[in-house]
């Protein structure tokens, strides 16, 4: 929905903030959602240059697919976007916080995510300036926010698909791995499927390969916290 002239300094007057980043600041308002508002910087300017920035948030907002959020209102001031509405997510980014679940309920959050990835990929969405700062996982699975640069494209769905899929599924692995460039593990099998984790023409089936070899070697009861601590015990720099 758009709301428009909307004195929006009173919505987030004594609010917590959630983040500030490089084009907008995000607060927690007193209906339990987040509000954008975007920043005067030259990011800011180079990413609204790049987009018409009311039509394409109003066609993100229309894409509703579970644990991938878009905007609900945007906020227009003179025909221009200053805020935009969402919902909130409860835990911490990934980027910062590892959460302390087991490899199991891992692989079963990651199974969900390529599913949702699938009903992305079949409305054009191509993803874009993904990072693992914009990935919450909490009870409900791998949540995804932070979509403003996500593309709506005329690429078929498979291409999508395919495209979406590398940059979710390395970004999240590359994230609780946190394997360095020149590891190499004790074991032949696992430097083989290393060297395609970290290829660049590497794809989501390379890390998911990665992936599976690792919760062989430490068990599905694992918890993905103690994880990089394991890798660790097994290899060296």
């Amino acid at each position: 929905m758009i709301i428009e002239n909307k004195n929006i300094a009173t919505e987030i007057a004594l609010r917590p903030v959630l983040g500030i980043g490089t084009t907008a600041i995000t607060f927690l308002t007193r209906d339990k959602q987040v509000l954008k508002v975007f920043l005067d910087t030259e990011r800011k300017d180079r990413l609204f240059k790049e987009y018409d920035m009311l039509e394409h948030l109003q066609e993100l907002g229309n894409i509703k697919v579970k644990n991938i959020y878009t905007p609900n209102d945007i906020y227009v001031k003179n025909g221009k976007v200053v805020a935009t509405k969402l919902d909130y997510i409860k835990g911490n980014v990934l980027e910062k916080h590892i959460p302390n679940i087991t490899l199991k309920v891992f692989t079963e959050m990651i199974l969900e995510l390529i599913e949702e990835t699938h009903e992305l990929s079949k409305l054009g969405v191509y993803v874009r300036d993904f990072h693992s700062r914009n990935v919450i996982i909490n009870r409900n699975g791998i949540n995804i926010f932070d979509t403003d640069q996500f593309d709506l494209t005329y690429f078929n769905e498979d291409v999508c698909l395919e495209h979406n899929l590398n940059e979710f599924i390395h970004e999240i692995l590359m994230s609780v791995f946190k394997i360095p460039y020149g590891f190499t593990f004790d074991s032949k099998y696992l430097n083989q499927v290393l060297s395609k984790f970290y290829s660049a023409i590497g794809t989501y089936e390379d890390d998911l390969t990665l992936y599976y070899a690792l919760c062989k070697e430490f068990g599905e009861d694992e918890s993905i916290k103690n994880v990089n601590r394991l890798i660790k015990e097994i290899g060296r720099y």
